[in-house]
């Protein structure tokens, strides 16, 4: 591959290599509703493309890498998060 090509992301204390935007595509988009949310982190550990992470203040979402799949607000235990267009 070539390292020109390649992206860097600092994300949390990860940093992704090589990942490209999944915004481009995306139909929906998690939105979170931070009275609703009990900062339990299921969320972020469900997420399956890890474009969530926990904050001071709550539950951040990089937009960027998310690709809209749902499986956070499916496991949301208190329903803080609905997919939305």
């Amino acid at each position: 591959m070539n390292r020109k090509n390649m992206e860097y992301l600092e994300f949390g204390k990860a940093k992704l290599i090589g990942t490209s935007p999944r915004d481009s595509w995306r139909v929906k988009k998690p939105e979170i509703n931070q009275d609703l949310c009990k900062k339990c982190g299921m969320c972020v550990d469900y997420c399956i493309e890890g474009c969530m992470q926990m904050g001071n203040e709550g539950v951040i979402i990089n937009y960027r890498l998310c690709k809209g799949c749902g499986v956070c607000a499916n496991e949301c235990p208190t329903s803080a998060i609905r997919m939305i267009d």
